[in-house]
């Protein structure tokens, strides 16, 4: 044998993962022996039991199963390689290739393949052969390809193709693993986000609550959401229930010692806190505070003035009250606890006054969105400066929205449902602080205003991702 058919051989062999040999003492040794007769039988056992086979050829009144499936030339290199152990892989024959090898159960030649694809891979053709490898089940491909999309997972979240796929489970394991190659997991949760707005069909209901109750108070305290009083139509209710977002199941917790609906809810220190709200016939100023340790609600200091519809955000360490219904007409005052002095303190009136509005806080502004003025549903919103203590008027929505469910996430302002004093509405926003202009995202299943909402404040190996 020549060097340059040595030299050949041995290129050969080492794509098939197979040591350097020259061709007389591989044919003679005993594992090669093994391999051509697996390799024979796999053909004779798929023809003999008619499997893979599709056509049938004719002759003398007696008829011989053949494979369709396997194209010319991919069928003609496998049976070159049984013959002579020696195959060409290379960019334009490796794809028909892999198929024939494992359309066939020729392993060898279907694991050159793959090492061969391995060192192609590009940002432009990896998801291109992920799903080449998932149609043959190519093991090793997939899990070099998975390495190659953490590896570059910032530069591919930029295609319209990654943005695209729709493999749950693959998403969640780049997500998830510690090899992701990311900034930080702000950037994760963004193309998450953006992920789950391309398919508005991705917006799911999780379990609902033991209870069907509106004007309901909720919030998120690590991995549990809270759904606190509320009506149920009929009464209202000092029952709580929680939700654990593990499971996805509700469970009942200690009740508030008073029965209302319409007030507002905030964390602070570790624990909950239920403020204003009203009945049939009170609007409260009373707030109760909720051990989640001890399951107990006391009573805490009281507001200045009662608050039906109020809402409430938490700053460093002090909570505000915003707005409200005094029980006769809107309000456009607001209110600040400080716990360390268990006191309640004016802070600069709103602009506007509102009832049933959204509140969120990003960086140090809080934001306070739609609402009702007495009876009329509001678009305008307005940016509370902490610093400053003053508020300044920011776009309005595109439409009224009363008894809209507010919450920041991903550095964006959520605006959800609500009432434009014509119907309830499924339609949802967002709020861009940094661009100052609102866009519409993905609605919500059903039309609902007076809504509570929340966000969970949980690491990225918490999420539980969506059917897509």
């Amino acid at each position: 044998m020549d060097s340059s058919s040595r030299q050949y051989e041995d290129e050969c062999c080492e794509m098939l993962g197979q040591p350097s040999r020259h061709l007389e003492s591989k044919l003679c040794a005993s594992g090669d022996q093994k391999s051509f007769k697996s390799m024979l039988e796999n053909f004779h056992s798929l023809r003999v039991n008619k499997k893979l086979c599709d056509v049938e050829i004719e002759c003398q009144e007696k008829s011989l199963l053949a494979h369709k499936e396997v194209s010319f030339n991919g069928l003609s290199q496998i049976v070159d390689f049984a013959y002579t152990y020696e195959i060409k892989i290379d960019e334009d024959n490796v794809r028909e290739l892999l198929h024939a090898a494992n359309y066939l159960g020729v392993n060898f030649v279907k694991d050159g393949c793959e090492r061969f694809l391995t060192k192609l891979l590009t940002i432009e053709n990896c998801l291109e052969l992920r799903e080449l490898a998932d149609q043959h089940s190519c093991q090793q491909l997939l899990i070099a390809i998975e390495a190659f999309l953490l590896e570059h997972f910032m530069e591919l979240c930029h295609k319209q193709e990654f943005m695209a796929l729709n493999s749950v489970s693959t998403l969640e394991r780049l997500a998830k693993s510690d090899d992701l190659n990311i900034t930080d997991e702000q950037f994760l949760f963004e193309f998450i986000v953006r992920w789950v707005e391309m398919d508005k069909t991705g917006v799911r209901l999780v379990a609902q609550p033991m209870e069907a109750n509106r004007h309901v108070g909720v919030v998120c305290a690590g991995p549990r959401i809270y759904a606190i009083g509320g009506h149920d139509g009929t009464e209202h209710l000092s029952s709580v229930e929680c939700l654990d977002l593990g499971d996805e199941s509700w469970s009942e917790v200690a009740p508030l010692n008073v029965r209302r609906r319409g007030m507002a809810v905030g964390m602070l220190g570790g624990a909950i806190y239920a403020i204003g709200g009203l009945d049939d016939q009170n609007c409260y100023k009373t707030v109760e505070r909720y051990d989640i340790e001890r399951n107990e609600w006391t009573h805490a200091q009281e507001m200045n003035i009662p608050r039906g519809g109020v809402a409430v955000a938490t700053y460093e360490n002090s909570l505000f009250a915003i707005g409200g219904n005094s029980g006769t007409c809107s309000l456009d005052t607001c209110e600040r606890y400080d716990p360390f002095l268990n006191k309640w303190s004016p802070i600069a009136p709103m602009k506007n006054r509102r009832a049933g509005a959204g509140v969120a806080v990003i960086g140090s502004h809080l934001y306070v969105i739609g609402g009702f003025d007495d009876d009329s549903p509001l678009s305008t919103c307005e940016r509370y400066s902490f610093a400053d203590d003053s508020w300044t008027e920011i776009p309005p929505l595109s439409c009224a929205r009363g008894g809209v469910g507010v919450a920041a996430m991903g550095a964006r302002i959520f605006a959800i449902g609500g009432h434009d004093s014509k119907s309830y509405l499924n339609t949802v926003e967002a709020y861009d602080p940094l661009s100052q202009k609102w866009t519409d995202v993905a609605p919500i299943n059903q039309r609902r205003a007076g809504a509570g909402v929340a966000w969970s404040n949980c690491s990225i190996n918490d999420i539980t991702f969506p059917s897509k």
